[in-house]
């Protein structure tokens, strides 16, 4: 072998172009050293969004990042937080460590940079800053508020009108879980025993597909109110995190709430949680419990305002009914004793006429018979010389006329006194008495009695007869049927 031919090693290591050729891990390793070179192992803060997260049975968690721009994707790299790092987040984070970690979380994170030759690129999370990723839910928030109010989407829902008597609801939730299950109890076990027709539409309130979900429930809620009276819709999601409650600030969420054609009821969170679905909705209670109670209390309101208008009709009805009667009441005794006072009246004035007429008769012919007498004595000595004379015989012609208008105007008035007699008789208290009828008096005072006000049991009567009088003593009052 001259010193000119190539060993085997360097055939391997050298190109035919004369340029070297290197290993792979030799790449690997070269990378891996100058990235350490470059960032000196420190740990950068870095913003993305969890696309897939996979917990490993040793306590490590494997993470998939993205960051999209207008759905579109940027970037993407995997990250991974070891078993000790994760056990400090979760200490940091408490509660909120498992809310934090889940698919389409967007996160703001401490890590730093590595390669391995084996694994590749990978980011190796050191700590999670919570107040960040709330304050960029918040930005958020107020950036889709802004939307929706130029939009004109706060108010709409507001404005329909929502039954005073809610019984026909949708309910939107996530079965199982302890808000859905207090507001089932509180419908259908309130202490009124009020009946509520409640249909279901189930779906999950978090996670990346909740607002996709609730958005379908809310158009399938519009499509069956097309064909089935419904009174409103109750959106529902129990206690959480901001986190787990910023599915309810999804701009395309909010959209489909205000354009709902029914009253959306939400109950989303805790007491002091505020989500744009409650904005805007028809009406935003603090929790489940209290959506539940704020339709059996407005059916309770309806109820009672109800009973108090029937109770006000039955009372006007029965101060009419009251007024009427006491009306009748007076007709009816006006009406029974009307005839008798009538006819008394009439008796009392005919029996005055009929006096007034016999003693005017009686005057009269008193002074007709005077006049003719002194007429008599008068002409008698002129009558005497006049009829001996002359006039004898036309004297005789008038004695004869004055004596036949003498009689017809005595014959007159006799059967006019005759007249009136019997009328005075027809009237008589006696022939009234006659034909079966009686007057009735107490013995206490002897009035005659109309009517049977004031009497009582035991009490003496002496009633009046044609025949006699009979004394009585009263039994029992019972008074006519139209008393």
């Amino acid at each position: 072998m001259t010193a000119t031919t190539p060993t085997n090693d360097q055939e391997r290591n050298t190109h035919s172009s004369g340029a070297k050729i290197f290993a792979l891990s030799a790449i690997g390793k070269s990378i891996q050293q100058m990235l350490l070179d470059k960032t000196q192992g420190q740990a950068f803060w870095i913003r993305a969004e969890i696309s897939k997260v996979t917990r490993a049975s040793s306590g490590h968690f494997y993470l998939d990042l993205v960051e999209e721009v207008r759905g579109r994707q940027e970037a993407k790299m995997r990250a991974s937080i070891w078993k000790g790092n994760a056990a400090t987040i979760r200490r940091t984070l408490g509660e909120e460590f498992d809310d934090v970690l889940k698919n389409g979380r967007e996160i703001v994170f401490s890590a730093r940079i590595t390669y391995h030759p084996l694994f590749g690129l990978s980011l190796d999370i050191q700590d999670i800053d919570l107040s960040s990723m709330l304050g960029e839910l918040e930005r958020r928030k107020q950036l889709t508020l802004s939307t929706l109010k130029a939009e004109g989407a706060v108010g709409p829902n507001r404005r329909l009108k929502l039954s005073l008597a809610p019984q026909r609801v949708l309910l939107i939730g996530s079965p199982g879980t302890a808000g859905f299950r207090d507001f089932i109890s509180h419908i259908q076990e309130n202490e009124h025993g009020y009946s509520i027709d409640l249909g279901i539409l189930p779906v999950t309130v978090q996670g990346e597909s909740a607002a996709g979900q609730i958005i379908h429930a809310l158009k399938l809620a519009d499509r069956i109110a097309e064909k089935t009276p419904i009174d409103a819709v109750a959106l529902l999601r129990g206690g959480g995190s901001p986190l787990d409650l910023d599915v309810f600030n999804d701009l395309n969420l909010c959209r489909q709430i205000a354009a709902s054609s029914r009253p959306i009821l939400t109950g989303i969170g805790h007491e002091i949680d505020l989500t744009l679905a409650d904005v805007v909705a028809h009406r935003a209670y603090k929790t489940p419990t209290d959506v539940a109670d704020g339709i059996i209390d407005s059916i309770g309101n309806f109820h009672q305002a109800v009973m108090d208008k029937v109770q006000g009709i039955a009372h006007m009805a029965e101060q009419s009914i009251r007024a009427d009667r006491e009306a009748v009441l007076h007709w009816l005794n006006l009406i029974s004793e009307r005839p008798v006072s009538k006819v008394q009246l009439l008796r009392g004035a005919l029996s005055k006429t009929g006096f007034q007429l016999a003693q005017i008769t009686r005057q009269q012919l008193a002074h007709e018979q005077l006049s003719l007498a002194h007429n008599r004595s008068a002409l008698g000595p002129i009558a005497i010389a006049r009829i001996a004379q002359v006039e004898r015989p036309q004297l005789s012609t008038w004695h004869s006329a004055l004596e036949q208008h003498t009689r017809k105007a005595l014959l007159l008035q006799n059967e006019r006194i005759a007249g009136l007699q019997r009328t005075l008789g027809l009237l008589a208290p006696e022939r009234t008495l006659a034909r079966g009828f009686s007057i009735t008096r107490t013995v206490n005072n002897g009035k005659a009695l109309t009517n049977t006000e004031g009497l009582q049991a035991g009490e003496r009567l002496c009633s009046t007869l044609s025949s006699g009088v009979i004394e009585s003593e009263i039994i029992h009052v019972k008074p006519n049927h139209h008393e």
